[in-house]
């Protein structure tokens, strides 16, 4: 099994290389600001939810070993943590024993291939949450060769197990297909014309992003001033769909689609700005 050097792993899988984080996810923050307020109050039941998990009870009393904490914390840092996604929901075991070896059972070191979070298992384990994008995965020569001879990354090598530390940035997401695709006496030939199209795909992703948070912005001025946005509110919802299918097909990691989606969705977002912008009085 060959271990990818690139990114290091929450769960204790060893590295070779860790990489360096280049800057902290702004994204990340204008994803979470995209959310609509009915699914604010549905994630803030699922934390609470959360809280009462005996895999959480347990581990957040953990002081020692500090590797052990620091895993707990990882997690709770992460957008699962605020999903309500639990230790047993990716790793397994019974939150509900109160036996420390019940609790356990089942639960395998990531190394392990019988464990959920192997390389192998990954995609199954990530897709019962991430259908979509783990759909599209499988479709990827990534995963084709992660299935036929186990020498291809998996959800884990860019993701982390966590979910704490995803590349979302584009200078990230660039850095980590520099690993593999051009890298001086790396695994691979240097193809720097992949590295450069994955990152301009994720530009055109993340500007996206940037719009969606805008734009939620706006609607929430718009609604506290009772303004009439029903029609903007529907295409915005049509907008995140096709974003949505953006990022998905990202995941094959067949380009060019998905930049072309991700520019739609962009010029989608710019035309319902602007209208909002005329509502709201700031032409």
């Amino acid at each position: 099994m060959l271990c990818w050097p690139f990114i290091q792993l929450s769960c204790g899988s060893p590295v070779k290389r860790p990489l360096p984080k280049l800057f902290a996810s702004v994204l990340f923050i204008a994803l979470l600001s995209s959310v609509a307020a009915s699914d604010l109050s549905a994630s803030r039941a699922e934390q609470d939810a959360a809280r009462e998990n005996g895999c959480v009870r347990c581990h957040s009393r953990l002081s020692t070993p500090a590797e052990m904490s620091n895993r707990f914390l990882d997690w709770r840092a992460s957008s699962h943590a605020g999903a309500g996604v639990t230790c047993d929901t990716c790793h397994g075991g019974d939150a509900a024993a109160r036996n420390q070896a019940k609790a356990h059972a089942g639960v395998f070191p990531p190394s392990n291939r019988n464990s959920r979070l192997h390389e192998m298992n990954a995609p199954q384990t990530c897709g019962k949450c991430h259908g979509a994008v783990v759909n599209s995965f499988i479709e990827s020569e990534h995963y084709q060769r992660l299935k036929n001879s186990g020498l291809g990354p998996s959800c884990i090598n860019c993701h982390g197990h966590m979910g704490s530390s995803v590349a979302r940035a584009p200078l990230e997401g660039e850095s980590l297909c520099t690993f593999c695709h051009n890298t001086v006496n790396g695994l691979l030939p240097q193809r720097p014309d992949i590295v450069k199209k994955a990152k301009s795909t994720l530009d055109a992703v993340a500007r996206t992003n940037y719009m969606v948070a805008w734009i939620v912005e706006m609607l929430r001025e718009a609604e506290k001033k009772k303004l009439d946005v029903a029609a903007e509110k529907e295409d915005f919802r049509l907008l995140k769909i096709t974003l949505a299918e953006a990022k998905a097909g990202w995941h094959a990691f067949k380009l060019e689609a998905p930049a072309l989606k991700a520019d739609k969705s962009f010029d989608e977002a710019v035309r319902i700005k602007d209208k909002l912008s005329k509502k709201l009085g700031r032409d």
